[in-house]
Parts: C-alpha cells; sequence; structure tokens
C-alpha cells in the first residue's frame, strides 16, 4: 500500500502487463524504454536514452492517460490481426542474442510475411456502421497514429480508438505500405484505411484455430469475437514536463 508508482523497464509488452496491474491497484505507472520501438514511451515522450529517460522521470508530472481493453485485457499501444501477428510469430521461431539480432530477425520475418501475406474475413461493428470483408491488415490503436513518424499516437488523452485495416495486398502493395508505414506516411497509402471510435466489435468469420492476435506486441490466441474499448484518462503515468 506504501508504494504509489511503479516504473517498468521494457518494451510495450512489459508496459501492458505493468498498466494492468497499475490500473487494479490504482498506482502510477513510469516507463524506461527498453524494448526494441517503445511505441507507448514514445507517445509519452520519454527520452529513448536510458540514462535520460531516468532523469526525465526523476523531473515528471502525473497525468492521466487514455488505454484501452480487448475483452478486458489491458493494452496500450495496439492490438492487431493478420500480417503484424504472423511476422511476430515467425520472429519468435528465429533464434537471436541481441537487440540487433532481434531487428535482423524482425527484418526476416516481415520479408517471409510480406511475401505470402495471411488473409481473414471479419464483421467490424463500430456504432451504426458494419463492414463485412476480408482483410490482411486489422489493427486497433490507443489514441490515432501522428503524421511524420512511426506509428504511434502523439497524443494519449483524446478518448478515440484508431481503426486501421487493409484488404488483401499483393507482395508490392505491401511493401510499399510497410515503407510508408515506417516514414510515417501511411495517410497517403491508398490501400490502408483508417476510421475512428471509442468502441468497436470484432467477429472473424473465418476460422480462429491456430490464429493470433497481437496485443502490445504480445501473442495470444485468437478469439471469435472482440470487444475492443478505450478508457477515457483511466491510467495514471509519469509524463516529462
Amino acid at each position: 500500500k506504501s508504494v504509489e508508482c511503479i516504473i517498468v523497464g521494457g518494451g510495450d509488452g512489459s508496459v501492458s502487463l505493468a498498466a494492468s496491474l497499475c490500473l487494479t491497484h490504482e498506482k502510477v505507472l513510469g516507463v524506461l524504454p527498453a524494448g526494441t520501438m517503445n511505441f507507448f514511451a514514445r507517445s509519452l515522450q520519454v527520452p529513448l536514452e536510458l540514462d535520460a529517460a531516468i532523469d526525465a522521470l526523476a523531473h515528471a508530472v502525473v497525468r492521466h492517460v487514455d488505454v484501452g481493453t480487448v475483452n478486458d485485457r489491458v493494452f496500450v499501444h495496439q492490438v492487431s490481426l493478420g500480417i503484424q501477428p504472423r511476422m511476430v510469430e515467425l520472429r519468435k521461431s528465429i533464434p537471436y542474442r541481441s537487440r540487433l539480432g532481434k531487428i535482423a530477425a524482425s527484418a526476416q520475418a516481415a520479408l517471409k510475411t510480406l511475401t505470402s501475406p495471411p488473409s481473414f474475413r471479419a464483421k467490424l461493428t463500430n456504432g451504426k456502421e458494419v463492414h463485412n470483408d476480408r482483410y490482411s491488415i486489422l489493427a486497433i490503436t490507443n489514441n490515432v497514429f501522428g503524421d511524420g513518424h512511426l506509428p504511434y499516437a502523439d497524443t494519449l488523452d483524446d478518448g478515440i480508438l484508431g481503426i486501421y485495416f487493409a484488404p488483401r495486398l499483393s507482395f508490392w502493395m505491401n511493401v510499399k505500405l510497410a515503407r510508408d508505414m515506417m516514414l510515417g506516411r501511411w495517410t497517403d497509402n491508398e490501400h490502408l484505411l483508417s476510421q475512428s471510435t471509442d468502441r468497436v466489435q470484432i467477429e472473424v468469420l473465418s476460422k480462429t484455430a491456430g490464429r493470433k492476435i497481437s496485443i502490445d506486441g504480445e501473442l495470444s490466441p485468437l478469439e471469435t469475437v472482440l470487444d475492443v474499448r478505450l478508457h477515457r484518462r483511466a491510467l495514471k503515468v509519469l509524463m516529462p514536463s
């Protein structure tokens, strides 16, 4: 009870677990970016160099930010179906011993996935809108992505989920989309569509046996129905002032 703040060092998956504990026990979350991409830390504007991040947290202020849940499991960055879970699954099958090795394994897994992209049929219900289609990419994000940089939100308290989806794509369409995502130019990509909401239900119409969902980069079995909600300003975090 005497603990007021939990500081976690790791990537988005570790941060997501810590955020769930902080929500349950009403604690403040501090983030030290020690993962590969550190998207949530970037959204919080925490420096990516660890010494600078420690100093920034020492002088940080407490802010309230949004978090999402998918079937009551907390996420801080995004949940995704299709290409990203396949990439993560392939990367985990490639041995590596360092951060650079993980990056190389990720690149190898990406190439394999883009060469033979997965697809699935799903129905999205967003308020009164219903979309029934076949997708290669479907991602639900904690607030919408900003422009001009890697895919992460510039602000985490706007109270909206971002919905990003793309139909089944050819290899070169996937390569172009991956390039545009890395350069922060996905809004210009004709194959990636987006919407925003505070709640969306996804019914997976394809067989889900063996399929995975990625929740902040961690794999879980894909359930047939996914209820994704945003919880506005529910999480207390340390944010550099």
